[in-house]
């Protein structure tokens, strides 16, 4: 992922339960140069505010208590669709809810809080771009559920479970081993590169 080097800042509306957490994530957004146009304590209210509001993107904190990956496939199923990017402090996120879900029910990014707010806000310029942002806890993660399936996962019963080709999971290995993008590259372009015979 390639992130801005200067933020530009945008709209946010953020789902978070949690008082005291919401306005320090609120702080931290706003001391990057973005803007918190609406807090939810709750889906319903996210979903509202998102449609009143139209922002950029909706952050929703995981786990959520009325379910992370039902509020990301009702956010992301808007007509004025959110880039929509979950937080958590850690990889825990509780029960039946794995990263294949969370990304299955179609969230754009997966960011740990622990981010200092010049970067998180690069990141949120990235995503708002169009690019994916995962952190590499949450790559580790989704690249154990990929290497060895668990019995517990649950899929959606209107899509199908997240699927990637060999060369996602070779970009996500590359991620964790810490490579650039500049590393990254080279083998992307190569890798959609028509062959001479096309």
């Amino acid at each position: 992922m390639s992130v801005p080097t200067a933020p530009t800042g945008g709209s946010v509306v953020l789902a978070c339960p949690y008082q005291l957490l919401s306005a320090g994530i609120t702080q931290r957004l706003t001391d990057g140069g973005w803007t918190v146009v609406g807090v939810a304590a709750a889906a319903a209210e996210a979903r509202e505010l998102v449609r009143v509001h139209r922002p950029d993107i909706c952050l929703v904190l995981v786990p959520f208590p009325e379910g992370t990956a039902e509020l990301v496939a009702s956010l992301t199923a808007l007509p004025a669709r959110p880039r929509v990017v979950c937080l958590s402090s850690d990889v825990e996120m509780g029960d039946n809810l794995t990263a294949r879900r969370v990304f299955a029910s179609g969230a754009d990014g997966w960011l740990t809080l622990d981010l200092a707010p010049e970067v998180l806000a690069r990141t949120l310029d990235a995503v708002r771009a169009g690019e994916a942002a995962v952190s590499r806890r949450h790559v580790r993660l989704l690249l154990g559920e990929l290497s060895a399936p668990r019995a517990d996962l649950v899929r959606r019963p209107d899509r199908d479970d997240v699927v990637i080709t060999s060369r996602q999971q070779q970009v996500m290995q590359a991620v964790v081993a810490r490579a650039s993008t500049q590393q990254i590259a080279p083998t992307s372009a190569s890798a959609r590169r028509p062959s001479a015979g096309t």
